[in-house]
C-alpha cells in the first residue's frame, strides 16, 4: 500500500484491522496510531483488552519500520509490551520511534497514552523487525519526498463495527484452562493468509486470562514469532509458573496444529490491579 490507500483486496471489507478502527499517520522521523475503545474491546471491568492494544501497536511500528527499511520489506520477529497503568481510555494514542536500524534489524519503540491525557504514559512497547528482500507482492508504505509527514490514514471502512466483543469476533473459543483456539479465516489473517501478528498476541493474552482467572489482567506480554500461522487450529497453551496474591507468570506456546508446527512462544505477567 501506499500511505494514502490500501493494497488492492487488504484489509477485507470484513476485517478486524476495520473494525478497530485503528488510524495511522506516519512521518519520516516517527509514527502515531490511534485506537478508539468502545465496549467491544474493553474487558468484564471496563479496560482496554492488551491483545487490542497489541494490535493498534504492531500496526504503527510496522508501518514506521517498513518505512524506514525501503526498498527492503520487514516482518516482525518480536513483540514486547508492558502495561503499566490500567488501559482506562476512551482512546488511546501510541508514538513509534526507531531506536535502531541496521541491516539486518530494525527495533521500533512506542510509547502509549490516552488522547484526553497524554502527559501519563499507560504502557510501552518495543518490537524487532527482520529487514528481507521485498516481494512484488509487498506493500509499499511511501512517504512523499515533499513531505515530512503523511497524511493521517484510518483502516476503517464504511460498514466498521464490531456486532461482538473483540475476541468472539476473531473466532477465539477456550477449549480448556488455559487453552485458546482460533481457526485462520479472512477476518483475521495478513496478507500473505497467516493469522495477523496483533491477534497472535490477543490469543496468548486470552490463554493467559484463561489460566489465570477472569480477575487477572495480562499487563506484560514478550511474544517471539517463530513461523506463519496458516492452517489451524491455531492453538495458544498457557502453562502457570508462579504466582501469588497480587500476580502471575504464565509461559505460552502457540502451535499451528494442523502444520504440526510451533509458531511462537511467549511470557506472561498477569495482575489484580
Amino acid at each position: 500500500m501506499t500511505i494514502d490507500g490500501m493494497v488492492p483486496g487488504y484489509p477485507p471489507a470484513h476485517h478486524v484491522l476495520r473494525d478497530l478502527a485503528i488510524e495511522v499517520q506516519h512521518a519520516r522521523t516517527g509514527s502515531r496510531a490511534w485506537l478508539p475503545c468502545p465496549e467491544p474491546v474493553r474487558n468484564e471491568r471496563g479496560r482496554v483488552r492488551l491483545g487490542a492494544l497489541a494490535t493498534a501497536v504492531d500496526a504503527v511500528c510496522g508501518g514506521l519500520a517498513a518505512v524506514t527499511a525501503a526498498p527492503g520489506w520487514i516482518a516482525t520477529a518480536d513483540l514486547t509490551l508492558h502495561v503499566i497503568a490500567p488501559l482506562e481510555a476512551d482512546e488511546l494514542v501510541a508514538t513509534a520511534t526507531v531506536r535502531r536500524a541496521g541491516r539486518t534489524t530494525i527495533v521500533v519503540g512506542a510509547e502509549v497514552a490516552s488522547t484526553s491525557r497524554p502527559e501519563t504514559t499507560l504502557a510501552v512497547a518495543s518490537l524487532t523487525f527482520s529487514v528481507l528482500h521485498r516481494r512484488e507482492s509487498n506493500p509499499v508504505i511511501a512517504i512523499p519526498d515533499d513531505e515530512s509527514v503523511a497524511p493521517r490514514r484510518s483502516f476503517m471502512g464504511e460498514t466498521s463495527q464490531f456486532d461482538l466483543p473483540v475476541y468472539d469476533a476473531c473466532g477465539f473459543r477456550t477449549v480448556g484452562a488455559g487453552v485458546v483456539e482460533v481457526d485462520p479465516q479472512e477476518y483475521i489473517v495478513n496478507s500473505l493468509g497467516a493469522v495477523q501478528g496483533g491477534v497472535l498476541a490477543s490469543l496468548v493474552d486470552a490463554a493467559t486470562v484463561s489460566a489465570l482467572g477472569p480477575d487477572t489482567e495480562t499487563a506484560d506480554l514478550q511474544l517471539v514469532y517463530l513461523a506463519l500461522a496458516k492452517q489451524g487450529p491455531i492453538r495458544a497453551s498457557a502453562t502457570v509458573e508462579r504466582a501469588d496474591d497480587d500476580a502471575a507468570v504464565t509461559s505460552v506456546v502457540v502451535d499451528d496444529l494442523a502444520a504440526e508446527r510451533r509458531t511462537s512462544v511467549a511470557r506472561c505477567t498477569g495482575v489484580r490491579w
